[in-house]
């Protein structure tokens, strides 16, 4: 699938190469070959954060993070090819949908809004930048949570960790480079890189 599997043991920095050099450690591949991350590493050193939402018209400033905004798949198509002209070569997708349920279900949907602004992107700069999708349920959630609740309201890990496969492939699908695992499950990046390989 062309991906590759970000986790928070990475840390802030991103290491990026190819997946020959990683072998088994990061990266699926279907043919389609990763992005040559040599010549685009310089524009790794920074991640530039989009946000996509579904119902809005025009971009909403966010005001926790002055500067940035959510944006309509047409504002963020526009805004990654400015920020691209800048040098920055990294992106990492944050969805923000309109319908949110107790399980998340529009964060794997093949129409959800993170994997439309992932194929708006890809669309828009192919293999000349790296898309990183956010993979995680709070955004998706009516509750809020980074994963599915039991009975007593607690986040149920296992169940979780089952989305989070199903979100992953759902990204790899919509054209991510890479996905980022940021809801903390116990197991969660093991099981997303055996379900992209």
């Amino acid at each position: 699938r062309g991906v590759s599997l970000l986790s928070k043991t990475d840390g802030v920095r991103v290491s990026a190469v190819p997946k020959n050099d990683l072998g088994n450690m990061y990266g699926v591949n279907d043919g389609n070959e990763v992005p040559d991350f040599a010549e685009i590493q310089a524009g790794l050193r920074t991640i530039a954060p989009l946000f996509a939402k579904e119902g809005i018209a025009e971009p909403v400033p966010i005001a926790s993070m002055p500067g940035e905004f959510q944006d309509t798949l047409e504002s963020l198509r526009k805004e990654a090819v400015e920020i691209a002209e800048t040098g920055v070569l990294a992106f990492m997708l944050f969805g923000v949908p309109s319908h949110k349920d107790a399980e998340g279900s529009q964060a794997w949907s093949p129409d959800g809004i993170g994997q439309r602004a992932i194929a708006t992107v890809r669309e828009e700069l192919g293999d000349d930048a790296v898309v990183i999708a956010d993979l995680c349920l709070d955004e998706y959630t009516d509750h809020g949570h980074c994963g599915v609740l039991n009975d007593r309201g607690e986040v149920d890990n296992d169940p979780t960790v089952e989305r989070y496969t199903w979100i992953a492939l759902a990204q790899a699908e919509a054209g991510a480079h890479m996905v980022g695992p940021s809801g903390m499950m116990d197991g969660q990046v093991a099981e997303i890189r055996a379900a992209l390989d």
